[in-house]
């Protein structure tokens, strides 16, 4: 008897979605320094917790449909800025926006 195990099923036994990796539009994108900074720079003028406030280098703002997959990648990505000599300065309370995502920012400053 003959098993037929699809692209997808393989990669996922194959470990290809790790911690480091972040669940995105059906893809997997590699945390990195570049995309978060990227990130960071719009969420400076858009995200009102970050226009608020004064005095660091990045803006993160995760959010997400789901609870869980937003806290997760919320930690993979403070557990990468942190080994990166970043540290967080404050971050904002859990807030739902009308499209029903769970969203928290922070903010964090090179040390």
């Amino acid at each position: 008897m003959k098993i037929l195990v699809t692209e997808k099923q393989f990669k996922t036994l194959t470990g290809v979605y790790s911690d480091l990796n972040e669940q995105t539009t059906g893809t997997t994108q590699p945390i990195d320094l570049n995309y978060i900074l990227s990130q960071s720079e719009s969420g400076k003028t858009t995200n009102e917790f970050c226009k608020s406030k004064t005095g660091y280098d990045i803006c993160l703002v995760i959010k997400n449909i789901d609870r869980a997959a937003r806290d997760k990648d919320d930690n993979n990505k403070s557990r990468f800025l942190q080994s990166q000599g970043y540290v967080m300065i404050e971050k904002s309370g859990l807030t739902q926006d009308s499209d029903g995502n769970y969203k928290k920012s922070s903010i964090w400053k090179k040390q």
